[in-house]
């Protein structure tokens, strides 16, 4: 009995593995559930208990909307980018689309990098920082940025995005505000191509740039210049340093005469179309607006805070000035260091390199930038790019008059303009009237403590035009910092102001003198 009930035992399981596995090998391999990868970015401290109520874990829905600093609807604190795909809150492999793939919801669909319409809801900004990018415009409602396919998931999965065009280009866009109240009578569509109508914006693409905008403002309209996209790479620094007297001599061993250069050849080629490496930035062509858009990226690649400031000239066209700001501790004083960025020749619209007026200007305004970029400062700092400042100062006159209106805390500008002539030796004439002479006094103390060596001209003319008499004239107190005045080159105005040209060695030692004269004052 007992044997018979053994044998059947053994049947049935001869039989249960039979039925199990036909082919009588292994069993199979337990088929493996795939998991989605994570794709809702949130910024660091969301959901942890502390980071918002005390011992509450905290939604990213509900943080505080990035403040403005001032009125308007693209004005305020820029949140800064991640840079690079593996940096992007700890989540290094959240993958990249394959040729020719898309990623998102069917409304956010990129397949490279995009031109998209954010919904500015809760943390918004935050999680565009997140995803590596910032808004190129923002309203009240709604962010308007450039993103790769990763962000463009990462960012719709969390907020209503809409891809607007697969593109990074920003150059011919200008956003158009429709007021309430105030009809719009065709004038858009007669300013450019609508690629995006929503509440009371229009993102427009221009016929041509810098745009023309007498048609839309004339209606009561508001117009502004598009950001360009974030820089692809940053070179701000992990950590600040205290910017303390004992440090202001060593800071001239950081100017890198090399990458000053660089940028005067850059800037003399802005705008070229034939290859020459010499191009224009006169006011009224293209390559005007593509050196702002280079300032503004380079301004944020250091770490600045940047916006454009638009304004109108007398024909129409919409120019921006280009500032960047780095916040001191003590926001009741700023002090700046200026430069014009337009060119102009006898053939101004085709050929006007402007190397030593004034890439050399701009070239020492981004170099002091950088290099302050680095320290912690109790006031604050701003760089600014003025345009349009051969066609009668028209630039730096918005600046300044925008500056009073908003009753901005100014307490001295250094103005740089041609200083790469090496006709004249260590020659630099500093000229400033009225109360902004002691901004002449003290460069020439840091000159003398400093062992710079100049030969300094200290002059009290109002007859010396440039930007920093605008400035004077608004009640904000300037000095200009030349080796060459208008009149004394025979090179500037002309297709000859090229960088061959311009002696290198003379830019730095004028960057070392402004940048050692700014610092003792950010102390």
């Amino acid at each position: 009995m007992v044997g018979l009930l053994v044998l059947l035992i053994v049947l049935i399981a001869l039989l249960v593995s039979l039925l199990g596995d036909d082919d009588g090998g292994d069993p199979p391999a337990a088929t493996a559930t795939s998991t989605p990868e994570e794709s809702v970015l949130f910024p660091p401290g969301f959901g942890t208990p502390g980071a918002g109520t005390a011992g509450a874990e905290r939604s990213p829905f509900d943080a505080t909307p990035t403040p403005t600093t001032s009125e308007g609807p693209n004005r305020g604190a820029l949140v800064t980018p991640t840079s690079g795909s593996d940096n992007r809150l700890d989540q290094p492999n959240r993958g990249t689309p394959a040729d020719g793939a898309s990623i998102g919801p069917p409304s956010a669909r990129c397949s490279e990098t995009c031109l998209v319409r954010v919904e500015n809801a809760g943390n918004a900004q935050k999680i565009l920082a997140a995803n590596g990018t910032r808004p190129s415009y923002t309203s009240s409602n709604w962010l308007w940025t450039i993103a790769d396919p990763a962000a463009v998931a990462g960012i719709s999965s969390v907020l209503d995005t809409e891809v607007i065009r697969q593109t990074s280009e920003t150059l011919a866009l200008y956003m158009v505000t429709v007021p309430d109240g105030v009809a719009e009578q065709g004038a858009v569509e007669n300013f450019g191509a609508v690629l995006d109508s929503v509440d009371n914006y229009r993102l427009v693409q221009a016929e041509r740039v810098p745009a023309n905008v007498r048609v839309v403002i004339e209606t009561g309209l508001i117009v502004e210049k598009v950001a360009p996209a974030p820089p692809s790479s940053f070179a701000r620094p992990d950590e600040r340093q205290s910017l303390d007297e004992g440090v202001i001599g060593s800071l001239a061993e950081q100017i890198d005469a090399g990458a000053i250069e660089a940028m005067v050849q850059e800037f003399q080629a802005t705008g070229s179309t034939d290859g020459s490496g010499i191009g224009t930035r006169y006011y009224t062509t293209p390559g005007n607006q593509v050196a702002a858009d280079n300032l503004y990226r380079k301004l944020e690649s250091y770490g600045l805070d940047v916006w454009y400031e638009d304004f109108v000239t007398p024909e129409g066209l919409l120019l921006v000035n280009v500032i960047g700001e780095l916040r001191g501790s003590d926001p009741s004083r700023i002090y700046g260091v200026m430069a014009h960025f337009d060119t102009i020749s006898d053939s101004p619209t085709s050929v006007a390199p402007g190397a030593d007026d004034n890439a050399t200007g701009m070239a020492a305004t981004l170099e002091i930038s950088r290099i302050l970029a680095g320290y912690d400062l109790r006031y604050s700092y701003r760089a600014v790019f003025v345009n349009a400042e051969e066609v009668g100062i028209l630039g730096s006159d918005a600046f300044a008059r925008e500056a009073v209106e908003e009753g901005e805390p100014w307490e001295g500008v250094f103005n740089i303009d041609s200083i790469g002539s090496a006709r004249n030796g260590d020659q630099i004439v500093l000229n400033a009237t009225g109360n902004s002479v002691w901004m002449a006094d003290i460069l020439a103390r840091v000159d003398d403590a400093y062992g710079i060596g100049q030969s300094l001209i200290i002059q009290q003319s109002a007859g010396i035009v440039a930007d920093d008499n605008k400035l004077r004239d608004h009640g904000i107190e300037s000095v200009l910092v030349a080796r060459e005045l208008y009149g004394w080159s025979p090179l500037h105005h002309t297709s000859k102001d090229l960088h061959e040209r311009v002696s290198i060695p003379r830019v730095v030692t004028a960057t070392e003198l402004v940048l050692l004269t700014t610092a003792s004052l950010l102390i």
